[in-house]
């Protein structure tokens, strides 16, 4: 695998960069940051950030907490660029806010998005609810989530997880009896 260092020390030294090579800088940033720094700098170069440049921008404001910082890019990427919202950029939203623990609001983006929300959007948002101890928002979760992927198991153990760490232990009997009788096994590990 190659480390960041060596990843930025082959950029830095590129003669002719462009949108791709910068968005690949911001993608594989750990430090949140300093993605955020490169994408100014890609500005600041006259390169003009597209929709994956964005998608990087706005998971690193979403690792890092930066909600308002997050909301600013989101607005930028509307506004000044024009960008349609695709479902990485509402997946973004929905873990930033997610993190921060406001699982309403971004239930609601979820609710509102433009096109069906896929099993990354779910999972970060069903996630965000087991951080944050929030059993009846993860309940209704689980209707989209079923919908979308019956079969899968990590969904449901999840929620089972849920249930646990609030002590609901009659929740997690339910979800095993449900994945039992529907013939879904968990995965070891």
């Amino acid at each position: 695998m190659v480390s960041w260092n060596f990843a930025h020390q082959l950029f830095e030294r590129m003669p002719n960069r462009t949108v791709v090579s910068w968005n690949s800088v911001i993608a594989i940033n750990g430090c949140c940051r300093e993605a955020l720094e490169h994408f100014d700098m890609m500005q600041r170069g006259g390169f003009e950030p597209d929709g994956v440049s964005f998608a990087g921008v706005l998971a690193a404001c979403s690792h890092a907490g930066l909600v308002d910082e997050g909301f600013m890019y989101y607005d930028l990427m509307k506004k000044a660029y024009d960008i349609p919202m695709r479902v990485e950029h509402y997946g973004c939203v929905v873990d930033l806010l997610g993190r921060a623990g406001r699982l309403e609001e971004a239930m609601h983006v979820m609710e509102v998005m433009q096109m069906r929300p896929n099993e990354v959007v779910l999972g970060s948002l069903l996630a965000a609810c087991r951080m944050h101890g929030d059993v009846g928002l993860a309940e209704r979760l689980m209707g989209y989530i079923v919908e979308l992927e019956p079969e899968c198991d990590s969904n449901y153990v999840l929620l089972s997880n849920i249930y646990a760490a609030v002590g609901r232990w009659d929740g997690v009997g339910e979800v095993r009896n449900k994945m039992k009788a529907i013939g879904i096994k968990k995965r070891p590990g």
